[in-house]
């Protein structure tokens, strides 16, 4: 199986909240506009980055299977503009990445690239 890759910016509908210099993408299968894939399937890598911040940073959260809340990974916390974010995990049915502290101009978009499974 190959990676899959979804690009998103802040028009799309995994847009789930926005405030004044901020906005927090939920990525998870389904939607015209989501990620068209199922998560927690066959792939366990997941790398993502934002472009487009002007100036913002952004944090990232998984959601495993079975549970309904978010949780922290390790060095999730205001990642600079194009850093690439791998999440390592078993297995995650959903991602959330908030961006904060964004300028005027900024035009964010997140690329999520997922790999398969090694074994």
């Amino acid at each position: 199986m190959a990676h899959k890759t979804n690009t998103f910016d802040a028009s799309s509908s995994v847009v789930t909240a926005t405030a004044a210099g901020a906005i927090e993408f939920t990525l998870l299968y389904g939607g015209s506009d989501g990620v068209d894939y199922h998560l927690d399937q066959v792939f366990s890598r997941h790398q993502l980055t934002v472009v487009g911040l002007d100036g913002g940073t952004f944090d990232v959260t998984v959601m495993a299977p079975g549970v309904d809340r978010f949780s922290p990974l390790p060095n999730n916390t205001n990642l600079a503009e194009a850093t690439l974010f791998l999440i390592e995990s078993p297995v995650v049915k959903a991602i959330r990445v908030n961006v904060s502290g964004m300028g005027n101009a900024a035009a964010p978009e997140l690329t999520l690239t997922s790999m398969p499974r090694m074994s």
